[in-house]
């Protein structure tokens, strides 16, 4: 339900079900479970909420990967910044094309506005 909610950029469906699964161990310190709800974010364009959720998963410990910067980059895509979009794919240090291909689409964005 979450991975749905996220696929459809329902940030407060998918804070819902984040929350169900953040009251249990087994799932709360999860990367996929924050990757997921920062798919909502990043899906919704919503930068400054993925940035939140990023930070909260620095505060509890939860270990980040390829995939969480990626959705970092694509949420500042989508929010046409791409000053912050090349920020988190400098963090990402990845050889993925698909961030670049993300970044690509963030500055047309920017030139579109």
């Amino acid at each position: 339900e979450l991975n749905k909610a996220a696929e459809s950029a329902n940030i407060t469906e998918a804070r819902r079900h984040f929350q169900q699964l953040l009251a249990d161990p087994k799932t709360s310190s999860k990367t996929v479970v924050w990757n997921t709800l920062l798919k909502a974010h990043a899906n919704a364009g919503d930068l400054v909420g993925a940035e939140q959720c990023f930070r909260e998963m620095e505060q509890r410990g939860v270990r980040t990967n390829e995939k969480t910067y990626g959705k970092l980059v694509e949420a500042a895509a989508k929010a046409a910044e791409p000053d912050r979009a090349e920020t988190w794919l400098r963090c990402l240090g990845s050889d993925s094309p698909v961030p670049y291909n993300t970044m690509i689409d963030a500055c047309a964005k920017a030139h579109d506005t």
